[in-house]
């Protein structure tokens, strides 16, 4: 903001902007402003702004994770939550960890960055860590076919989300059906071949 001589840092939170969830951006006729400001991490920085909460006795729109989720913010705990991950900004580390191998450390690092230089900002890392896990999780759940379960998420069971090799030779799958009559110089054709990885943390032990 120009004050006259210069420009200086000027925050959301200082020009008293106000973010009415419930109602996409519009404003609530019932809203429940909240004293305590939200963290919101985004790609463009962390910004901490003040926000209202939607008061309409409308069905299922009461919930303030329900409303941080509408408007596209991933809330770090299910109770009273403080900070947020916008969702492009998950999509975002989400394609750079998987393209580019950045990990969470440094890509929090980097939106801190981009921060410092207008103010200060108190460490969110554990609460990224939390969005970050969750967005994943459910990603995976969401294709592993939970959506489809009466349950849910809440249904799924140990080893659902795994994916077989479809390269892999099965029974009746992949197999010709007379695969285990095949002449020895085919028979390399239908042998599953399973490797491990070597776990150099026992170099030093006992052999």
């Amino acid at each position: 903001m120009y004050n006259g001589e210069f420009f200086e840092p000027y925050t959301l939170y200082e020009a008293g902007f106000v973010l009415q969830l419930g109602h996409d951006g519009d404003a609530c006729p019932h809203p429940k402003p909240q004293g305590t400001p939200l963290i919101i991490i985004d790609a463009t920085g962390i910004h901490r702004v003040r926000y209202s909460l939607c008061g309409c006795l409308i069905p299922g729109s009461s919930d303030p994770v329900a409303q941080m989720m509408r408007a596209r913010l991933w809330p770090s705990t299910a109770k009273n939550p403080s900070t947020v991950v916008t969702f492009a900004t998950l999509r975002l580390f989400h394609a750079l960890a998987i393209q580019g191998k950045v990990n969470m450390y440094d890509f929090y690092q980097g939106i801190v960055r981009l921060t410092e230089g207008v103010v200060s900002v108190k460490t969110s890392y554990k609460a990224f860590l939390r969005c970050v896990r969750m967005f994943r999780h459910l990603r995976l759940a969401k294709r592993a076919g939970a959506a489809q379960k009466v349950n849910g998420v809440y249904g799924m069971k140990p080893g659902e989300a795994a994916l077989r090799c479809p390269a892999c030779p099965r029974p009746g799958v992949n197999l010709p059906d007379d695969w285990d009559s095949a002449p020895p110089e085919k028979q390399f054709l239908y042998t599953l071949f399973l490797a491990i990885d070597a776990n150099f943390k026992l170099k030093m032990k006992d052999r």
